[in-house]
């Protein structure tokens, strides 16, 4: 909660410069333009944007702690695999957010507006485009911590890996139903998301595997 704090107070300080920056996707287009339409809004907007934010920023830190949590529990090579994962967890996460911001979005606000009849105008809120640009980076960020999750759950023989290979027809399947509600109707922004998962999470099985077998050994 002090983390959340500090930067909260920390972005909403610079949350001009902020404001610029996330509304680069829409800032972009031919027609797409930002209104204030309800009266606090220039009150509320500063306070969700750096609490978005902040929440972006303090989750890998979350996550973080809690690998630093189990660590003392675990091998030495269990140890130096936790600390690789607690630092992918906070990449991942970044990737996520990242790809989400300068891929998927506005390859969405295309899409929207493309949907547009003759004659009307694309002017969404600043309020909805910041707290939905902001959402869907928090989903992408927690989105791309699945193969951390999974690491972890090898670790601590929550799961094996074998029975996570049996079951691959099934999270396959989930990868992709996981895109297809985190971005646009469309199948190229899907397997940007799913395809990068997938890799992900066949790459910890790999690791996971020999893993275990040193450890066995």
């Amino acid at each position: 909660m002090v983390s959340y704090w500090v930067f909260f107070l920390v972005y909403f300080y610079f949350y001009e410069y902020l404001y610029q920056f996330i509304t680069m996707p829409i800032q972009g287009q031919d027609h797409g333009v930002l209104i204030s339409q309800d009266i606090i809004d220039p009150l509320v907007i500063p306070v969700s944007l750096s609490s978005h934010l902040s929440v972006l920023t303090v989750l890998p830190i979350f996550l973080f702690q809690l690998l630093s949590f189990v660590r003392p529990a675990l091998y030495q090579e269990e140890k130096l695999v936790v600390d690789v994962t607690g630092v992918l967890a906070v990449v991942l996460f970044y990737v996520g957010a990242a790809l989400s911001f300068y891929l998927v979005e506005p390859l969405l606000i295309n899409f929207v507006q493309s949907w547009l009849p003759p004659g009307i105008m694309f002017l969404p809120t600043i309020r909805s485009f910041i707290d939905f640009s902001l959402d869907l980076a928090i989903a992408f960020g927690v989105a791309f911590e699945v193969p951390v999750i999974l690491m972890i759950a090898v670790i601590l023989d929550w799961v094996s890996v074998d029975w996570v290979r049996s079951k691959r027809s099934w999270w396959v399947v989930g990868l992709f139903f996981l895109a297809m509600i985190l971005t646009p109707p469309d199948i190229y922004s899907q397997i940007v998301l799913a395809l990068p998962m997938w890799a992900l999470i066949e790459l910890v099985l790999i690791v996971g595997k020999q893993l275990k077998r040193d450890t066995s050994d």
